[in-house]
């Protein structure tokens, strides 16, 4: 009886196994067979939705998209769509690189500027973040005549939800940029902007030595270069006269003139710009209040990011980067020189001057942004 039952167990068992195995073997087959039918127009419908060819990237226009995408048609390049996006997520695109698909990711963040306006210590700050990532350069900036291939290579593979890049980038921009990140402009009151300018930079046409247009041999060199309130205060000066002879085109150095009345250096036109992107798209900040209250103006950029607040310690917070006595995207220096207490303020009489300059400008565009800067009184 024991032999009998234990034969009739292992028959039985065995059965069960046999059919379990028929039946598993079918299900395979089915699977298989779908996978063959439906991998190449799955392949297909990915890569056009998320395609983009290593050409230059212009004329980029908007077009109506697929449900839940964003979609633009971009000369020589056909049309650019976004992936589906998490929350707290780099907008990544799909690119063919030596004949292989991979995905590349553009930056969430673009800081946009203003030069000598506080944007490498914002960089710093938010680089102690848990989910941010920096580029290894700073101002890691586009070309028009860059392929989104090279570009977008170019800043880290961050392709997990809480890893997020952020960029700087001022003076220049990129179509990608434009379109898929969210931009902060730092604005600084202007006669001390351009007074911060002048002392940082070296100009080639004023200072003839020790200039280039390399990063590391673009700034002002103490032993080579001659900076003081007098000097600053004799250009203004000259500015003025050959603007009232209509000679500005001999006016040197040109950058100083171009920041004095180009429409490019325009803080109405610039947050013109930024607010035609919506306030969900583009921020406008101080950077007075930046170094005055960091963690509040932090907090409003995690919050216009979407991404949870982190706190920072006073050992961070409390810094400048990147001043006057310590030029260099990751240099530290003490609070205080951040406020550009570093160097000999400019003469009064040169401050009224820039001030009269500046007055329609920063008039209009604190009435527009609600920001407050001593040049817009």
């Amino acid at each position: 009886v024991s032999t009998q039952s234990t034969g009739i167990k292992k028959l039985s068992f065995s059965h069960h196994r046999h059919r379990h195995r028929h039946r598993h073997l079918r299900m395979r087959t089915v699977r298989t067979k779908r996978f063959i039918l439906f991998f190449p127009l799955f392949t297909f419908l990915l890569f056009v939705k998320c395609h983009v060819l290593s050409q230059p990237v212009q004329n980029v226009s908007s077009i109506t998209g697929k449900a839940g995408h964003r979609c633009f048609q971009v000369d020589k390049l056909g049309t650019l769509c976004e992936e589906d996006k998490l929350p707290m997520k780099n907008p990544c695109f799909i690119l063919p690189i030596k004949n292989k698909n991979q995905t590349l990711c553009a930056p969430l963040l673009s800081i946009m500027g203003l030069p000598k306006s506080g944007t490498s210590a914002l960089r710093y700050y938010l680089s102690h973040h848990p989910h941010f990532r920096m580029p290894l350069v700073k101002e890691n900036c586009a070309r028009y005549e860059d392929s989104a291939e090279y570009f977008l290579i170019s800043f880290p593979n961050t392709l997990q939800k809480y890893q997020l890049t952020v960029d700087v980038c001022m003076e220049r921009t990129n179509p990608i940029i434009e379109l898929y990140s969210k931009q902060i402009y730092l604005f600084r009151n202007k006669p001390d902007w351009l007074w911060s300018a002048f002392n940082y930079w070296c100009f080639p046409d004023m200072d003839l030595v020790g200039c280039n247009e390399k990063k590391s041999n673009e700034w002002v060199i103490n032993q080579l270069h001659n900076r003081s309130p007098e000097i600053f205060h004799s250009l203004i000066e000259d500015f003025l006269k050959k603007k009232k002879e209509g000679r500005l085109g001999e006016f040197k150095p040109s950058k100083i003139r171009d920041m004095l009345i180009d429409d490019k250096w325009s803080y109405t036109k610039l947050y013109e710009k930024c607010a035609q992107k919506g306030p969900d798209n583009c921020l406008v900040l101080s950077s007075d209040e930046l170094y005055q209250s960091p963690r509040s103006v932090i907090e409003r950029v995690l919050k216009f990011l979407g991404v949870a607040y982190a706190y920072f310690p006073d050992s961070i917070v409390k810094v400048a980067v990147n001043t006057q006595t310590k030029k260099g995207e990751s240099l530290i220096s003490s609070y205080e020189e951040g406020m550009g207490k570093a160097i000999r303020p400019m003469l009064n009489m040169t401050r009224q001057w820039l001030n009269d300059i500046f007055k329609n400008d920063c008039k209009h565009f604190c009435q527009m942004s609600g920001i407050h800067l001593d040049c817009c009184v």
